[in-house]
């Protein structure tokens, strides 16, 4: 193992500081934490350079950037850029909820048997559509940010579209007729139910 250097601590210092600037202008990556817990962690790391430097050159004129001002403190749920967040998750929401081929998949969860959902893991795919729209509620950036690019939840609401299609109708089991039907089939909610005059 390479032994740590102080041109190595020098290196990775410039690297979290760069890190930390990138972190709080635009934001990172993180599907679980918000920017303000990975900002307070490079700051750490910033902490932690530094006192390495100490150690292992004691006696050693510091440069500049040791002396560079410390990153501040942030909150734990900041955010860099929350309006463009939520955005482009309105927009991802927009985008899958008029998607043939989730609506057809929603409609069939309804009807479909508890095999056939799990089979072509349907409930999961509804949920996430549903996870947008209450994080959306709540405001949950986090949440949010992994909502920015959807075109591989469109390509898998069509595979599994496809896969439902194929499915045959569970032997010994009656189903509704609308089970049957195909996105062009779609019931109008606001339509008056027709029932039979005798």
């Amino acid at each position: 193992m390479k032994k740590e250097t102080v041109e190595d601590l020098y290196r990775n210092l410039q690297q979290s500081f760069d890190h930390w600037h990138i972190l709080y202008t635009q934001g990172g990556s993180d599907p679980f934490w918000a920017d303000g817990v990975n900002l307070n962690l490079v700051r750490n790391h910033i902490l932690y350079y530094r006192k390495r430097i100490d150690e292992l050159s004691p006696d050693e004129t510091r440069r500049d950037l040791y002396h560079r001002e410390l990153p501040p403190i942030v909150e734990s749920e900041y955010m860099a850029n929350p309006e463009e967040i939520r955005q482009k998750a309105k927009a991802s929401l927009q985008k899958l909820e008029q998607d043939e081929n989730y609506r057809y998949l929603a409609r069939k969860e309804k009807t479909l048997t508890p095999k056939q959902i799990e089979a072509a893991n349907i409930h999961s795919l509804v949920a996430y559509v549903q996870g947008i729209r209450t994080a959306l509620e709540k405001d949950d950036l986090v949440t949010l940010r992994r909502a920015g690019d959807v075109d591989w939840m469109v390509k898998c609401f069509a595979e599994r579209a496809e896969q439902v299609r194929q499915m045959k109708p569970p032997e010994n089991e009656q189903l509704s007729l609308f089970a049957f039907l195909e996105p062009e089939d779609d019931l109008d909610d606001e339509a008056p139910v027709w029932e039979p005059q005798f």
